[in-house]
Parts: C-alpha cells; structure tokens; sequence
C-alpha cells in the first residue's frame, strides 16, 4: 500500500497513489478509533503480522493485561 501511494508516473500511477494514500488515511482513522475505545490494535503488514501478534501478547501478558 505504501509503495502504491508513492506513485506519481503517469496517470494510472497518479490515481492508485490516491487510492492508496485514502486507504492509508482510513486505515489509521479506524486505528485511533479502536485504541481510543480500549482496544488492543496490531496494525502491520502480512508479513510481520505473526512476530507483531507475539510482541503484543507477550507485552500485554507482561503488565497483567491478560
């Protein structure tokens, strides 16, 4: 999503860089909305979700949030 939001080669390139960047806006918006209400948020890409999932966890367990 980042790299499709760096975009900017022709118009093709120009409007994935928009779709991407609103996707990214949104992404975060709903983010902040989660933590502001309590929730636990892992925000990462495919990739890393698995380690992110454990860090959290081992975090939360950590400070007795479990």
């Amino acid at each position: 999503m980042a790299r499709l939001a760096r975009g900017r080669g022709d118009v093709d390139a120009v409007y994935g860089a928009a779709a991407a960047e609103r996707t990214l806006a949104e992404r975060r918006h709903v983010t902040a909305l989660l933590a502001r209400h309590g929730t636990e948020v892992v925000d990462a890409v495919p990739d890393e979700l698995a380690p992110a999932l454990a860090d959290r966890y081992l975090t939360l367990k950590a400070r007795g949030h479990l």
